[in-house]
């Protein structure tokens, strides 16, 4: 019987890009008002375990979507 050292599971940080975090310090107070209309998003990402809080990821949401309807006017 070998007697190593205890297989140590890896745990799945939280931890969110540095665009993700611009993007919510950016709209997080312009954006509050949408988080109640959102509340299936909210429970949906919850049962899919993503590593990203709610209001991060509909900040992320929002501005990825500001950025594409920019880029699409101008081109």
């Amino acid at each position: 019987m070998k007697m190593g050292a205890p297989k140590q599971k890896k745990t799945q940080e939280a931890s969110v890009g540095v665009i993700h975090v611009y993007s919510y310090k950016l709209l997080n107070e312009r954006i509050k008002f949408l988080y109640p209309k959102l509340k299936p998003l909210e429970k949906a990402i919850k049962q899919a375990m993503m590593p990203i809080p709610f209001e991060v990821y509909v900040c992320s949401m929002i501005f990825f979507s500001l950025i594409g309807g920019i880029f699409g006017i101008g081109l």
